[in-house]
């Protein structure tokens, strides 16, 4: 990653300095809340309470909106939603067990989109979109 003055190149757009500190922070951030719903989705696990898988959920779609702050501009980047979504089904499902037939196949329709997408993503990541 080359700097130019108070700028860099990011993932091969050029982006001010204080964006780029953002970016960083954001990264953390998501980083954060992922790993602070693995550890709940875990402890729901061990110890059958709903009230950590819907914390789960809320992380999750927390950490959504902050990574997605991150990948502004790329084509193909809502494939984390898709994804995340398949993952909040599943624990709804978990949660409510009467609605299982519908949340589990919502679940796996949205995991095949999100499985659609991010090869497109991932070939595209660097290219800036117009918007």
């Amino acid at each position: 990653m080359g700097t130019l003055g108070d700028s860099e190149y990011l993932e091969g757009r050029f982006v001010p300095e204080n964006r780029t500190t953002q970016l960083s922070q954001d990264r953390t951030t998501a980083t954060g809340l992922i790993s602070v719903a693995a550890v709940c989705v875990m402890l729901a696990a061990v110890t059958g309470s709903h009230w950590l898988v819907l914390t789960t959920i809320g992380l999750l779609v927390g950490s959504l909106l902050t990574i997605r702050r991150t990948l502004q501009g790329q084509p193909y980047a809502y494939w984390l939603a898709w994804a995340a979504g398949s993952v909040i089904a599943f624990l709804v499902s978990w949660v409510e067990p009467g609605l299982r037939f519908l949340e589990i196949p919502l679940a796996c329709a949205m995991a095949l989109v999100a499985a659609a997408l991010f090869p497109l993503w991932w070939a595209r990541r660097a290219e800036p979109t117009d918007r």
